[in-house]
């Protein structure tokens, strides 16, 4: 009996021990598409055309072996031909959570994310938005705190006495998760035109979700807090905005923060909103005519300190565009480009060609009666105006490449933080296969003279240490613009030195400055310099007494709005520095943009329509 028990144990011993074997050897057949997992971070849709749509995934290994996964990201959208690819590396057992950022520009409501290892699929996910509904298509987003509720907005973004557009402007989202949940990437708030949060909500904040947020002000964002705040210290922090209608919006102060803004309300502003008075149409839509002067100054609401009116919100916090925005590259583009082929030149051509081949051949021809040259004289007259064109098309089109290039940025020394708001046009005589490359920090908005059904090549950005546009991003004769926000640490500075009134800078912006004006520490001297190459030092020269100083909000347009040729660049330089510049701080025109630059530039005809960078030095350095 206890030789069969243990010829039984023996038996299941061993046989535990081969189905071990067997799992072990064959265990990657059977667990294919479980040795990786995949779960899903839905993405919050804000319905905008701006910035990018962030995706969140978690990655599992479930081996201990290290796996390689590619992620692509499509949409399903006719008019798109975009891929978004990245290839991420997992050790053993490691769990990794990896973000993909598709152009919301490029997106649509329909999406795809797949998942391979070893070249197989082995998931897939659907990455409909969860917003529905149609907003139209120049609506503006904004994300609320999930404290107020939707009757409380909607006493200011629905009130019946705003015109019926300005009603259907604005689009609300309601922040629902846990503040910890949310993103720690600027770039992830870009897609809407403001942000609103009471100020204990702000403080709950992680650090980094604060900080995330700041710099997407600073980008060109929107922050309301409803509450108080203290504003950011460094550089982009202290310039004050003017408050037009402080009784009845219930704004208290407005910061001009870098490129955006922040505003500090009163923290029951949506709690006592009186309705706007209704139009003196009669239309229940609000369109008509508006109301004169004298009825404005006869309507009491104007007057009820405490109570806040829904237009007087509105126009104070003026988030119907991006300040940002004011910068086109497109406009510099089309003042300047000169088409690649000369129409008059091929019209010439014809016409010249039509006088040899007809009247002038047969004539010829006929005076030494050899008409029946005409089978010879023809196609070589076609030949040689045939190969004219070919040559010309050669040597003149198809190598050309023109870059047109401008850019703005704010570069705070003592941070050691810049931001770049710029773009540039491309056009190439013939499509290019050259690699665009720009930092993860960045958003980059793409526009190749409009899209469309017929797809004539699938466009790739590749997420790694860089975004990498590959190939069909440069097409033959077909304008592309790119439009680019960044924000980076950035060791650029321009070291300035204080002897009584004598001032010595050192140019370490990597590229030769055109022009640089500095405004003494006291604000009362001014100073300017001229063609300095990048590493050299150089005495400024006085540019005369200061006619005002203020601390006030920049005033980008005067750069980018009413100057748009290259002739215009140093009287705009001079002017805007003259009005902007805080004391202590400088203003400097490159010569070459080292902020925008690519690989192909070498080959390239740069043309730099302003590189600009308005900058604060390091502090005991001026």
């Amino acid at each position: 009996m206890k030789t069969g028990k243990t010829m039984k144990k023996h038996t299941f011993i061993i046989c535990v021990c081969l189905l071990m074997a067997i799992s072990c050897v064959y265990s990657p057949l059977w667990a294919d598409g479980q040795e990786v997992s995949v779960n899903f971070f839905p993405s919050f849709a804000s319905g905008s055309e701006n910035g990018y749509d962030v995706y969140s995934f978690k990655l599992e290994n479930n081996t201990s072996q290290k796996q390689v996964v590619d992620i692509v990201v499509s949409v399903d959208n006719n008019y798109s031909d975009l891929e978004v690819t990245k290839q991420v590396e997992l050790v053993g057992n490691e769990n990794r959570i990896e973000k993909i950022f598709f152009p919301v520009f490029d997106s649509s409501y329909k999406g795809t994310a797949h998942f391979y290892l070893k070249g197989e699929e082995f998931d897939s996910i659907n990455l409909a938005k969860s917003s529905s509904g149609y907003r139209g298509y120049y609506a503006k987003s904004i994300l609320v705190d999930k404290s107020l509720t939707v009757n409380d907005t909607d006493k200011v973004f629905k009130d019946p006495g705003l015109d019926y557009s300005l009603r259907n402007d604005f689009h609300l989202c309601y922040f629902e998760s846990n503040l910890d949940m949310m993103d720690r990437d600027w770039f992830a708030y870009y897609q809407y035109a403001a942000l609103i949060f009471y100020d204990d909500t702000f403080e709950r904040m992680p650090d980094l979700v604060k900080s995330a947020i700041i710099d997407y002000v600073k980008t060109g964002g929107n922050l309301v807090i409803l509450g108080h705040i203290t504003p950011p210290s460094d550089f982009w922090g202290g310039r004050y905005k003017s408050v037009k209608y402080k009784v009845t919006s219930g704004v208290r102060n407005i910061y001009s923060v870098g490129l955006g803004s922040i505003f500090v309300c009163n923290k029951d502003l949506f709690k006592e909103v009186r309705s706007t008075p209704p139009s003196s149409s009669s239309s229940s839509y609000g369109y008509g005519s508006r109301k004169d002067k004298k009825e404005e100054k006869k309507d009491d609401t104007q007057n009820i300190k405490g109570t806040y009116v829904p237009s007087d919100i509105l126009r104070e916090f003026d988030i119907s565009r991006r300040k940002s925005d004011t910068i086109k590259v497109e406009d510099c583009f089309n003042s300047e480009y000169k088409a690649m082929t000369s129409v008059f030149l091929i019209l010439l051509l014809v016409f010249v060609f039509a006088i040899l081949i007809g009247p002038l051949n047969f004539v010829y021809l006929n005076y030494y009666d050899k008409k029946i040259l005409i089978f010879v004289t023809v196609p070589v007259t076609s030949l040689i105006c045939c190969s004219i064109v070919f040559l010309y098309f050669l040597f003149f089109e198809y190598g050309r490449l023109d870059v047109y290039r401008q850019s703005f940025t704010l570069l705070d020394e003592n941070t050691n933080t810049s931001i770049t708001y710029g773009g540039e046009s491309i056009v190439s005589g013939k499509a290019i296969n050259d690699a665009l490359s720009f930092p993860l920090t960045s958003i980059v908005k793409t526009s190749t003279g409009g899209r469309s059904r017929n797809i004539t090549g699938l466009r790739t950005i590749s997420l790694g240490k860089s975004q990498v546009f590959g190939s069909n991003w440069i097409k033959a004769k077909t304008p592309s613009h790119y439009t680019v926000v960044s924000i980076k640490q950035d060791r650029s500075r321009v070291e300035i030195n204080t002897s009584g009134s004598e001032v010595e800078i050192l140019n370490g912006l990597g590229a030769d400055i055109s022009l640089i004006y500095y405004k003494s520490v006291d604000g009362k001297s001014f100073y300017e310099g001229k063609d300095i190459r990048a590493g050299d030092r150089r005495k400024l020269s006085s540019a005369g007494s200061i006619k005002r100083s203020s601390d006030k909000e920049i005033d980008y347009d005067i750069l980018f709005k009413s100057y748009r040729k290259v002739s215009d660049i140093k009287s705009a330089s001079r002017t805007f520095a003259e009005r902007e510049l805080r004391p202590g701080e400088y203003f400097v025109y490159l010569k070459t943009d080292p902020f925008l630059k690519q690989s192909f530039d070498r080959k390239a005809s740069i043309r730099e329509m302003g590189c600009f960078v308005y900058g604060k030095p390091k502090k005991g350095g001026a």
